[in-house]
């Protein structure tokens, strides 16, 4: 058995045999170390912007987050491709996120099995395959999905204490030509209004109980061509069949109203002894940037912004304002936030819409320098101006999503850098 490293302080031209000297940079290098059913990646924490990753045919991987690791697909078409039916892709720890597919093969997709992860904004499907759609999770948490698998004469799915929330594919389970229902256990459904399950078959080895069905559904289940429109009917129809109830049970979640959908401790979707990915406790979530507003000439004010503070200016480049988004090249700067107390800031969050090579963001504009880096802040217990003046504190380059570690303060400031030179992260 090997063991192959992946960090952020890591380099591609790395072997990747050990975590402070030789790690690789990219999750797609370090896959590409794997010979082996017995070797194993362990990804270090950060975020890492990837998608395309192979994962080859002939043997199983195994893939380990060491703290909180995102893979950020930006949407693009796949995260990962390769492998079969007969070779499974686990993945333990991740949050998987922003892509048209997870796994996705022209005849097979990567047979998954998925633990304490979580998986968001998969906009057609995780498991795709023309010939086989396979996918295991346990302890997961998924949303803002489409379907758990599509397409497929066969393959199927096994679902144990996992939260499916605000998924739109219906059927959500597509396998009608000889797809197989294995277990369904102690999941909660919500906000899933098509049609749950199209299966050929519901093992009858699984254990399908203990599940709540308070999503709206339209239609409970079809299997074998034939539909059952409610759980009642399927019930009436497979005696022994126990798939649990429409109760509504609170799945316990940091604070859905505010889109933090991982679950605390004590949850029904979080089995006994399993550690959910650290990324709190919040203590709220504040958005500084609901609707990007600006002072007509993006002149840097000389003064504290607070309660008067959603007006960013522009430092350097072109930068211009497309309805509620900034777009083009250059440097900008937020207003000085007064978060009304001294607070404990956790991490920065963010959405952008990059096309590459333009648009990329950066911290320095360096091309040696790592990119992607995404931001700079400043944060004091005192007032300091927008433009640096009244004793502000020196600039700290961070990434997205990446934990802070005791940053504490009152008045809080960000800088964001916008690229057009087509170097790549």
């Amino acid at each position: 058995m090997t063991v192959y490293y992946v960090n952020k302080s890591g380099d591609d031209a790395n072997g990747g045999t050990d975590p402070a000297t030789d790690a690789k940079r990219s999750i797609k290098s370090g896959a590409a170390l794997l010979a082996s059913s017995s070797d194993k990646l362990i990804v270090g924490s950060g975020v890492y912007q990837e998608n395309d990753i192979s994962v080859a045919a002939t043997f199983d991987h195994v893939f380990e987050a060491d703290g909180y690791v995102v893979l950020d697909g930006e949407f693009n078409s796949r995260l990962f491709y390769g492998a079969r039916w007969d070779h499974v892709l686990t993945m333990t720890g991740f949050h998987l996120k922003n892509a048209v597919y997870l796994g996705y093969g022209s005849s097979y997709s990567p047979n998954m099995r998925l633990f304490n992860c979580r998986i968001s904004n998969i906009t057609t499907s995780l498991a795709n395959g023309a010939s086989n759609s396979f996918i295991s999770m346990e302890d997961c948490v998924v949303t803002d999905c489409g379907r758990l698998t599509q397409n497929g004469t066969d393959g199927g799915v096994s679902l144990v204490r996992t939260l499916l929330y605000n998924m739109t594919g219906s059927p959500l389970v597509t396998q009608p030509s000889n797809g197989n229902l294995y277990k369904v256990q102690g999941c909660i459904f919500r906000e899933c209004p098509g049609t749950l399950f199209q299966v050929k078959n519901i093992s009858t080895a699984g254990n399908h109980a203990d599940n709540y069905y308070n999503c709206g559904y339209g239609t409970f289940a079809i299997v074998n061509g034939v539909t059952y429109s409610t759980l009642a009917d399927f019930k009436a129809a497979f005696a022994g069949y126990e798939l649990g109830s429409n109760d509504d049970v609170d799945p316990l979640l940091v604070d859905p109203t505010l889109g933090i959908l991982y679950p605390r401790s004590g949850s029904p979707v979080v089995g006994p002894g399993v550690v959910v990915p650290q990324i709190g406790p919040w203590t709220r979530v504040i958005n500084f940037c609901s609707a990007v507003q600006y002072s007509g000439d993006w002149d840097v004010q000389a003064s504290p912004a607070a309660d008067a503070g959603t007006k960013w200016a522009r430092t350097s480049g072109g930068v211009a304002i497309a309805g509620t988004r900034m777009e083009g090249e250059g440097v900008v700067v937020s207003p000085v936030w007064d978060l009304g107390a001294s607070l404990q800031i956790k991490r920065f969050m963010g959405t952008f819409s990059e096309s590459y090579p333009s648009e990329v963001i950066d911290y320095d504009n360096s091309d040696s320098a790592p990119n992607r880096k995404n931001l700079r802040y400043r944060v004091s217990d005192t007032p300091f101006n927008q433009d640096g003046s009244g004793g502000a504190p020196a600039w700290v380059v961070h990434e997205f999503e990446e934990a802070l570690s005791a940053i504490n303060g009152r008045y809080l400031q960000v800088e964001l850098t916008f690229r057009t030179d087509g170097v790549e992260a």
